[in-house]
């Protein structure tokens, strides 16, 4: 029979307190910022076409006289969009499988064949995780720049105006309903009706301190704006509403995530959103996720196919030892739905 002592050590032995710390997993850029439908090609560019309507008020005629010469003119603008081009490559090798792993039961040790497969299984959502970080970073850089960069081809520039990327936003902080209304304006010229604004957040920290803000809150009998935080989505948390003078109610809100870089011990965390910027948006997306072509063995010959990513494990021998790969490829590109359909406030002061 079992002493009490032998009964705890036994207890203690079968119980596993398992551990872990989760990769940062901010996807609301790709999945709802650039959230429409996404396209793909098997080629290696996107071809892009946009339309510009301007409609001017006419000058009235005089009756019996010749017409006023007008000059509708539609600008079409059609240019190939390249995506950036991800291809990783992991390996699993005999000595990384003889070693217990992460949630393997200690009186009850997995097979070196069960190994490979967890570790392969795990590498390869890593290297998932990994895209999805760089289509985040991706769609952040086109949505506040109108454009973004490739390796292979340089810049990919959508036909944005430079006043819609620049919108002015030194008097925020001082100033949120005068400025906030201006943007407003900017955008309601441009056809938009402003509904939600996405701030650093440090900056809605800023705002939400701000004595103008406050005082702007404490008006007697007039709703202008209110504090009402809430998450949304994963990085995206909700600060409260403004009631434009143009637009209706905006919702402003604060995005959180970030994407981490490291060289040797030294880790950096960079904001997809830095301070001083601000995304001024309608209601719905302004942009989709497009996938040009990548490349595939077909029949022993090189093709390229579209797909959004793909993931592959394969073995080679070296002598008597056997190591397995796992390669992922993606390539991504973002694409805006609409020229001029948003806007961007730059020159957010710090505080």
């Amino acid at each position: 029979m079992a002493t009490n002592y032998d009964q705890l050590t036994m207890g203690l032995i079968k119980t596993q307190v398992k551990v872990s710390k989760p990769a940062e997993n901010f996807t609301w850029g790709q999945s709802v910022l650039f959230g429409n439908p996404s396209i793909g090609t098997d080629q290696d560019y996107i071809d892009y076409s946009s339309q510009l309507e301007s409609v001017a008020i006419p000058s009235e005629a005089i009756k019996g006289l010749d017409p006023n010469r007008v000059n509708y003119g539609v600008a079409f603008d059609s240019r190939l969009i390249e995506g950036q081009y991800f291809f990783d490559e992991d390996t699993v090798d005999l000595s990384s499988a003889e070693k217990r792993l992460f949630g393997e039961p200690i009186d009850q040790p997995w097979s070196v064949e069960r190994r490979e497969l967890e570790i392969s299984a795990i590498k390869r959502d890593a290297m998932a995780q990994s895209f999805k970080v760089a289509k985040e970073k991706l769609v952040w850089e086109c949505a506040l720049n109108g454009k973004y960069s490739t390796r292979r081809g340089g810049e990919q520039v959508f036909p944005m105006s430079a006043s819609m990327l620049s919108i002015a936003g030194a008097n925020l902080i001082t100033k949120p309903f005068e400025t906030i209304n201006a943007a407003a304006k900017v955008l309601f010229q441009s056809g938009v009706t402003l509904k939600r604004i996405v701030l650093n957040p440090t900056d809605a920290a800023n705002l939400a301190a701000s004595s103008a803000w406050q005082t702007m809150l404490d008006k007697k009998k007039v709703e202008i704006g209110s504090i009402a935080p809430e998450t949304a989505y994963n990085g995206l948390a909700k600060v409260g509403t403004i009631v434009g003078l143009i637009c209706g109610p905006v919702e402003i809100y604060t995005y959180a995530g970030f994407y981490t870089t490291k060289s040797g011990s030294s880790v950096t965390r960079t904001e997809f959103l830095p301070q001083g910027k601000a995304l001024l948006l309608p209601a719905n997306a302004i942009g989709r996720m497009g996938y040009t072509g990548i490349l595939v063995n077909r029949n022993g010959k090189q093709a390229k196919e579209a797909m959004s990513e793909m993931f592959q494990m394969f073995g080679k021998d070296h002598g008597a030892l056997v190591t397995s790969y796992i390669q992922g490829q993606t390539s991504p590109a973002a694409l805006l739905d609409g020229i001029d359909h948003y806007g961007v406030m730059t020159g957010i002061p710090t505080v």
